[in-house]
């Protein structure tokens, strides 16, 4: 999205396949290990023979794989279809004994949903929600790019980032999409993204 000429304020919108992959299995983990008082992620699987970590290493392990797909976010790598594959090994620990046979699976389940019409498809849809434009014309109205900086990235998630904190660096943003959705949310998630535009 780009505003007029009086405003070269830009988002660039992206659902990156990464981040996403780790929210599916950050949910799958947290539906195995009881967390959330019983109240059931999407997806809810039966991932015993997957060989995800233990409760500690995972945890560790997820902040640290999460932090690096940020900043290859930050640094403006194309995110693709294939980034599964390429960064594997990356990934891969998240698995016991780096368990092959669990990533194999996980990551079918994962595109099984997130190539149809339920999983990515539905995120990109925020793009043409009415009330992503209006954020943008309020963020229009209020930020102040400069010629260094003049786009917001924002990299869409189908749920919350619930074991890792960063989801802010300047003039980029990870954002659940119920945050768009969720009227009550819009002036929080408002003043979050104009923060994130320093």
């Amino acid at each position: 999205m780009q505003a007029g000429q009086e405003h070269p304020f830009e988002l660039e919108v992206n659902a990156p396949y990464s981040l996403n992959y780790l929210i599916f299995l950050q949910n799958v983990f947290l539906n195995q290990t009881g967390h959330r008082n019983g109240q059931l992620l999407f997806p809810y699987l039966d991932s015993s023979q997957w060989g995800l970590l233990d409760e500690e290493n995972f945890n560790r392990a997820f902040k640290e794989v999460w932090e690096e797909m940020i900043q290859r976010s930050l640094d403006r790598r194309f995110d693709h279809n294939g980034i599964l594959e390429e960064q594997k090994l990356l990934f891969l620990k998240l698995f016991e004994g780096q368990a092959n046979h669990g990533y194999i699976e996980s990551s079918k389940a994962f595109h099984a949903w997130w190539d149809g019409i339920a999983g990515k498809i539905a995120v990109e849809r925020v793009f043409d929600d009415d009330s992503m434009n209006k954020i943008y014309l309020e963020l229009a109205s209020s930020v102040e790019p400069s010629t260094e900086n003049n786009r917001l990235a924002i990299d869409l998630v189908y749920d919350r980032p619930v074991l890792s904190e960063h989801c802010k660096a300047p003039w980029y943003i990870v954002l659940p999409i119920e945050d768009i959705f969720l009227k009550n949310r819009r002036r929080e998630v408002t003043e979050s993204m104009r923060l994130a535009c320093r």
